[in-house]
């Protein structure tokens, strides 16, 4: 594995590590040195898991017209889901 495999996946789980211990010390007013380890681990073991598996996908079904409308078609749900979300929640 190269070295922009591993910039890559620490890219995205680093900021959402910090953002989720963010909130557990807002919630809960204090965090212990277990739940950051614990959570380090989690975040860093689910960045490299979601590389691989988009580097697999890219490998494996390539960039066809079909894969690119499909892509799109789930990044559209995803931010549809994701507005509805928060828009309720105000």
């Amino acid at each position: 594995m190269s070295a922009a495999f591993f910039k890559r996946s620490l890219m995205f789980s680093i900021p959402l590590l910090l953002i989720n211990l963010a909130l557990q010390y807002h919630e809960a007013g204090k965090l212990t040195g277990t739940e950051v380890a614990v959570n380090l681990i989690a975040f860093l073991l689910a960045g490299v898991f979601f590389e691989a598996m988009g580097s697999w996908r890219k490998r494996r079904i390539q960039k066809s017209r079909f894969a690119f409308m499909a892509e799109t078609a789930v990044w559209a749900i995803i931010a549809i889901g994701l507005f509805v979300f928060f828009y309720r929640m105000s």
